[in-house]
């Protein structure tokens, strides 16, 4: 018994022992730390604050995105747009700070007709350039409009400009319509009247056939009242008449428009013929219906006998016809003629001269009455007035032109021509009217050795003392062998105590040229201002032969250009 409860003693204690060693507890191994790198950056225009690293998972970072300059900052890669930003960290991640140029909107507001062009820029929108951006806009105006100039936030009279934009910038175009020329009583007693004559119409050149030589008797009006200047002449074949062949093509009416183009009236040219030899074209509203008439004067075939040709009154009709008349019954070598009221009753009249012969059309309500015919050339004309006339009768008078010289209310006349002294010649002259005939008083106009042929005749007071000068355009005497129209001359009368004399020297500059060439017409034209003195020849366009000259008036003179 007492061994056996030893054996079970035994046994228990082996039993204790056991069951203590299996329930102690074991600790496992520390996990291991994990981490993960994150990446920031900036693009173009910014910064960011870190450039991260690595962290253990997490862990949070704090970032900030800074714009420069004229940036913005727009977002991360990732989408989030907080400039600042707190990030827990979980994975690796790389992330970019995006940033965008500051966008200004330009603004472009039009008045009138016309658009801005520009690979964005359209007329009356509104676009968003990044700033800086340095944009070209060009202006252009409609048919018939002209650009005024830029304001706003930059201003200039320049079609193409350049804006920097640098912040918000509205700029405004404006653009005028063409001035619609006003249609002018012409009395053709100013000599500003033919200035738009050839400078704007020199696309006609390039389409004139059968050119020989300029149209003398080309005139410019506004004849369909559309406020543009139109331009009519009567096609004279000049080479046929040279050879002593008659021919008669029809007048040429060309409809202007506000750019100085032209269009042939392909009604009104196919309905009137023309003159053999064209010579000199006068506008005035004869018949004082507010509409411009024409007349036209030739002097027929330029061979000897010299048949002499008849004037052509065109009267218009309400702007798109013209009623025609023709004074065949009226033979002569018309040279020149010259139209105004020169008895102030209120009609344009017309002096017709042709060399010996002198004529006045008296005009009552737009029918002329002839009232001077001196067909017999008088050796005294030149001394004394025949007193049954009302004009005195002028030898080789081959220009004219009425202007109120002495400021007494009546028009005078001037006349001039061959005045060297020869079988041809003829003294150039004032004639003084006083409204009832041009017998009042006379001066003599000097000649010029060597250019005793007047062309044409201006009036202007150069010197602005009330007293208005005479200019004549000049070209050279048949001598030495050589023929009529070699080189030019501008010469310059002016009144001193009483006389016209010869201050050329005194008022112009450059006042003679070369025998290789010669003016047809010597013009007025105030320029914005400036008082321009230039031939108006329609071919010194398109010919070395007669070049186009142009003189400024600066300190009372003329200068060459």
């Amino acid at each position: 018994m007492r061994k056996l409860l030893s054996i079970l003693s035994l046994f228990l204690l082996m039993f204790s022992c056991s069951s203590d060693e299996t329930s102690t507890p074991v600790t496992p191994p520390p996990a291991p730390i994990v981490k993960y790198t994150i990446t920031f950056s900036a693009g173009d225009g910014g910064s960011v604050s870190t450039t991260g690293g690595e962290y253990e998972k997490g862990q949070t970072v704090t970032v900030t995105a800074t714009p420069q300059g004229e940036y913005l900052f727009t977002g991360w890669s990732d989408g989030n747009t907080d400039a600042t930003r707190t990030i827990t960290i979980d994975a690796t991640k790389t992330l970019t700070a995006n940033f965008e140029k500051k966008k200004y909107p330009l603004t472009v507001n039009i008045e009138g007709e016309g658009e801005v062009l520009e690979e964005i820029v359209n007329a009356g929108r509104t676009t968003d350039y990044n700033s800086g951006t340095t944009v070209k806009l060009t202006a252009v105006p409609a048919d018939c409009w002209s650009l005024n100039e830029w304001t706003g936030d930059f201003q200039s009279q320049e079609i193409i400009i350049e804006v920097n934009v640098s912040s918000p910038k509205t700029l405004n175009v404006s653009f005028n319509e063409i001035d619609q020329r006003p249609v002018p009583v012409f009395s053709n007693t100013s000599y500003f009247t033919r200035t738009y004559y050839n400078r704007s119409f020199n696309n006609y050149l390039n389409n004139l056939e059968n050119w020989f030589n300029d149209p003398l008797d080309a005139v410019v009006l506004d004849y369909n009242m559309d406020g543009y200047l139109d331009f009519v002449h009567t096609d004279s074949d000049y080479g046929a008449s040279f050879k002593g062949v008659s021919v008669r093509n029809k007048i040429k009416f060309y409809k202007g428009n506000c750019n100085g183009n032209l269009e042939l009236d392909e009604v009104l040219s196919n309905k009137f013929n023309g003159l053999e030899h064209g010579r000199k074209g006068l506008v005035g509203d004869y018949n004082n219906d507010g509409y411009p008439d024409i007349f036209f004067i030739g002097h027929g075939i330029d061979t000897d006998p010299f048949p002499g040709e008849y004037p052509i009154l065109l009267t218009n009709i309400g702007g798109n016809d013209f009623e025609e008349k023709r004074y065949e019954d009226f033979i002569g070598f018309w040279h020149s003629a010259t139209s105004g009221d020169y008895d102030n009753d209120g009609d344009l009249d017309i002096v017709l001269i042709s060399q010996s012969k002198t004529y006045i059309m008296k005009n009552t309500n737009g029918e002329f009455e002839i009232i001077t015919d001196n067909i017999n050339y008088d050796e005294r004309a030149v001394k004394d007035f025949p007193q049954e006339s009302i004009v005195p009768i002028i030898n080789q008078v081959y220009t004219s032109e009425l202007f109120d010289l002495d400021k007494d209310g009546f028009l005078d006349l001037v006349v001039s021509g061959h005045d060297y002294p020869d079988q041809y010649g003829g003294e150039s002259l004032v004639l003084f009217g006083d409204g009832k005939s041009f017998l009042k008083d006379k001066k003599i106009i000097p000649s010029v050795e060597g250019f005793g042929i007047c062309i044409d005749i201006d009036f202007f007071d150069i010197n602005n003392d009330g007293e208005t000068e005479i200019i004549l355009n000049r070209t050279g005497d048949p001598k030495d062998g050589l023929g009529f129209y070699r080189g030019w001359k501008v010469q310059i009368l002016e009144l001193i105590d009483g006389e016209y004399l010869d201050s050329t020297d005194k008022y112009i500059d450059v006042s003679q040229g070369s025998d290789s060439d010669w003016m047809y017409w010597l013009h007025l034209n105030n320029n914005k201002g400036v008082i321009e003195l230039f031939n108006d020849d329609l071919h010194t366009t398109t010919s070395q032969s007669k070049p186009y000259r142009k003189w400024e008036l600066i300190n009372s003179k003329f200068i060459l250009q």
